[in-house]
Formats: structure tokens, C-alpha cells, sequence
């Protein structure tokens, strides 16, 4: 059941995993190592790469919605 719903989802995990290394990345590269005012841009882009997050958690749970019949 877990490798099914794995691969059904590959493509969405992915896409987890990767927004959230970005977030860790914005973090802590730009807090630390660079000294500038954090301004409109970055809190943009924070805010798109956790749009995309609750946006593919949500693919994620209708397919298993769907799939299993919950």
C-alpha cells in the first residue's frame, strides 16, 4: 500500500522535498552570510515555494482521498 501510494505520489514528494530545502536555504544562506534588508522579494518568494507546498499537499490528499475511498 505505501509503495503504491509512493509512486501514485513520486513526482509530488519531489516537489515537497525540494521546496522544502529551498526554505532551508533562504533561511539560512540569505540570514546569515548576507547582510542586506529583507525586503518585498524575499518574502514573495517565501511565500510562492509555501503556496506550492499546501498546493501539493493538497494533490497529495485528494489522490489518496480518491484512491482509497476515504
Amino acid at each position: 500500500m505505501f509503495t503504491e501510494f509512493f509512486l501514485k505520489n513520486a513526482f509530488n514528494l519531489a516537489i515537497l522535498f525540494s521546496c522544502g530545502m529551498a526554505l532551508l536555504v533562504v533561511r539560512f544562506w540569505l540570514s546569515r552570510n548576507v547582510q542586506w534588508k529583507k525586503g518585498f522579494t524575499f518574502h514573495a518568494a517565501q511565500f510562492f515555494i509555501y503556496a506550492i507546498i499546501i498546493g501539493t499537499i493538497g494533490s497529495i490528499l485528494n489522490n489518496a482521498i480518491e484512491d482509497y475511498n476515504l
